[in-house]
This record gives structure tokens, C-alpha cells and sequence, in this order.
């Protein structure tokens, strides 16, 4: 019976024979320990052998287990309880074994890579859970009994076949890390801004077309990772989640971000490849936390002055972008000959309009230009800045 609950988890059942075996005797009546007279004598397993004999002559084609047996059940069964983490991926389920929702001290499920379309109503009785893992299976909705487990603070739901959530997942108010990766959904309800106490939303390679503006409520929420959806704009309120530090916004169908974006003060990392975005907002430039600006195959040819006043940015990508000014040349080289590009083209005007105000040709404005202008490939020492090692995209 315990073989049908762990599956493949020959391991675990092995650590718990051995605990029995191995473990010292205890006068305290109860414990696992004074289980461990378990250990027969060679007298004893003599009598057993021919007791099996015995039942193999016997004409029930099912009979009773030994007793032996069922003890040793019923002690793996009693270690079982007191695991607080069990995992039974890839294990071929078509459903969960009820066993599984008697083990009252249970805080982290994995039941990732399975078959499972449903879950059993007794799965409400797993007060103590935290921690559930079921991607991989072929879930067509959520299980409203998740709903009842309102401990969950991590619940992944990746690679399933889920087209909408239920509002009733405003329950799960200690939730703080919410995968809805690689499924079906086309919204997300209104009551996800009710999970004040989310940190991770991450949902890529679905078919979300914008965010509920109730997100404004999510004040807690630091990664926002939505990948591969059908994002054509990003709602003003997501200014109000404060609290955000990695966005990662990639092939969606973006043409413009929200002045809101200025209240991100935290903000790290900003991804918007694969895009059509044909202009970043100057506000980014102001963000004090902002390190990486990702915006490569979108739409953007030309940059802001103010890029320039950034003190924090230390990496842009635009390449595959049609960039007029700056060059595709010099974005390719990076942050520091942006702004050195940016302060020529500064320079530059300045010299025109004092040239145009001494009442100089044409002919020796351009001139001016021409030499300005060849600073462009000239990399500016005092803003070069470099990415530090530890930085990498994480999805």
C-alpha cells in the first residue's frame, strides 16, 4: 500500500526502515523509537518463512498481508505522517493516493511530471501545506480544493492545460509565489489583487492580453515575469507596486510604457525584447535602482537626452532596432558611448546656436559639425560603466 503512495520514491521508504531498525528503544510510549525491537531473531524469521510457505499453498488468491507486514506498514506509515516534505514526481499518477491527505504535518507536495487531472476533496485537510508543486500534469482548471489550503504560500501550476483561475483564489491570502507558466489563460480575475502578500507572479507562454488593474493592490509583488503573451499595453497602475524589482515583458505586443513607471524606485532590471515599442519614457532615466534596460528588435530609433543624466544604468541592449541617433554603431558599444554620443550631440547645438548668434555662414556651422562629430567613435572615459559579473537574466 505504501509502495501505491510513494511511487518511486524508494528512497524515502528505505530511510524510514533503517530509522526503525537502527533506532535506540525509548520508555516514552508512542515514540517512534521503541519501535525498534522491530528487528527480529533468526528464530522468528524462521517461523515466518514457513508461515509464507504455508500461504502459498493457500487457495485464496488474495490473502490477508502478514501481520508482520502490516506492522511494518503501519510503522512506515507512522514516519510517514511526521515527514514535512514528500515528493512523488514522476510517478505515472492518474490520481493522488488519499494517504497522502492524512499526513497532517505535510508542508511541501511535489507532484510535478504526473497524469493528474484532479485532486481529491480530502486535500483540503492538509492545514500545514506551504509549498505545492503540480506542474507537468494535465489539469484542465484549478482544483477549488487548493482553495481551502489557505497556508500555500507557493503554488506552481506551470505546464498544464489551465485557461482561467477562479476568483476564489483570493483565499490563499499567505500566498507569495504564484506560477501559472506554459498554460491556456487568457485573463487574470480581479481577485488576484486581493494576495497583498505576492512576491513572484510569473505566467509567460500564455495568452494574456493586459493585467487587472487591481494589481495596483499587489504592493508586495517584486518579480513580475510574463513572457510570451499578448500584452499590448501595460496598465497605469502598475506604477503602484512599489515593491518590484525584476520585470520581464518579452515578446508581447507593447508599443509604449506608462509614465507610472516612475514610482518603481527599486526597479533592477527592465526586459522588453520583442516588442513594438518605439520609445522608452524618459522617466526610466530618473530611476535610482534601474541597472539593466533590455529593449533589443523593437521599434526605437532614437534616444532621449536625458539618458544621460542616469546614474545607475550600467547596461542598455538595443540592438535590431531601426536607431537613427544614436547609431546602431554606437549603441552596439554600449552605455558609456551612448552618453558620450548624447554629450557630442550636446556640444554641438551649443556651437550652432552661438554660431548662428555671431551671424556665421552656413558653410562654418557645418563645419563645426564636422568636427563634433567625429568624437561620436571616441569612447567617453568618465561615463564608461561596466556590467558586474554577478548580473545575469534570471527567468
Amino acid at each position: 500500500m505504501l509502495r501505491s503512495l510513494v511511487g518511486s520514491e524508494m528512497c524515502i521508504r528505505d530511510r524510514y526502515k533503517s530509522m526503525m531498525v537502527t533506532s535506540s528503544p525509548s520508555n516514552s510510549p508512542g515514540s517512534p523509537e521503541r519501535f525498534s525491537t522491530y528487528d527480529v531473531n533468526p528464530a522468528c524469521e524462521d517461523d515466518a518463512s514457513s508461515d509464507e510457505e504455508e500461504d502459498t499453498h493457500h487457495l485464496d488468491p488474495h490473502p490477508n498481508p502478514h501481520p508482520r507486514e502490516q506492522e511494518t506498514h503501519r510503522l512506515e506509515m507512522e514516519a510517514l505522517r511526521l515527514e514535512v516534505r514528500l515528493d512523488i514526481s514522476c510517478s505515472y499518477l492518474l490520481e493522488l493516493p488519499l494517504e497522502v491527505c492524512r499526513l497532517d504535518n505535510l508542508k511541501e507536495l511535489s507532484l510535478t511530471h504526473n497524469s493528474l487531472v484532479t485532486l481529491p476533496a480530502e486535500m483540503q485537510q492538509l492545514h500545514s501545506l506551504e509549498h505545492l508543486f503540480i506542474s507537468f500534469n494535465n489539469f484542465r482548471s484549478v482544483p477549488l480544493e487548493l482553495m481551502e489550503c489557505t497556508g500555500l504560500q507557493t503554488l506552481s501550476l506551470s505546464n498544464n492545460l489551465i485557461d482561467q483561475l477562479p476568483q476564489e483564489i483570493n483565499r490563499l491570502a499567505a500566498l507569495e509565489k504564484l506560477h501559472l507558466n506554459s498554460n491556456r489563460l487568457t485573463t487574470l480575475p480581479d481577485s488576484l489583487g486581493e494576495l497583498t502578500r505576492l512576491r513572484w507572479l510569473c505566467a509567460s507562454q500564455n495568452e494574456i492580453s493586459q493585467l487587472p488593474i487591481t494589481i495596483r493592490h499587489c504592493t508586495s509583488l517584486e518579480w513580475l515575469y510574463m513572457p510570451k503573451n499578448k500584452l499590448s499595453n501595460l496598465c497605469n497602475e502598475i506604477g503602484e507596486c512599489r515593491a518590484l524589482e525584476h520585470v520581464h515583458l518579452d515578446e508581447n505586443l507593447l508599443t509604449s510604457l506608462p509614465c507610472s513607471l516612475s514610482n518603481l524606485h527599486r526597479l533592477q532590471l527592465l526586459s522588453l525584447n520583442s516588442n513594438l515599442i518605439t520609445q522608452l519614457p524618459d522617466v526610466l532615466w530618473d530611476l535610482p535602482s534601474l541597472q539593466r534596460v533590455l529593449a533589443a528588435s523593437n521599434q526605437i530609433s532614437t534616444l532621449p537626452d536625458c539618458v544621460r543624466a542616469s546614474q545607475s544604468v550600467q547596461f542598455l541592449e538595443l540592438t535590431d532596432n531601426p536607431m537613427q541617433f544614436p547609431s546602431a554603431s554606437v549603441c552596439a558599444r554600449g552605455i558609456g558611448a551612448i552618453v558620450n554620443a548624447l554629450e557630442n550631440a550636446d556640444t554641438l547645438q551649443k556651437q550652432q546656436q552661438a554660431a548662428e548668434g555671431c551671424g556665421e555662414s552656413s558653410a562654418s556651422a557645418r563645419q563645426v559639425m564636422k568636427k563634433t562629430l567625429v568624437f561620436d567613435n571616441q569612447p567617453h572615459q568618465s561615463h564608461q560603466r561596466s556590467l558586474g559579473d554577478g548580473l545575469s537574466l534570471d527567468s
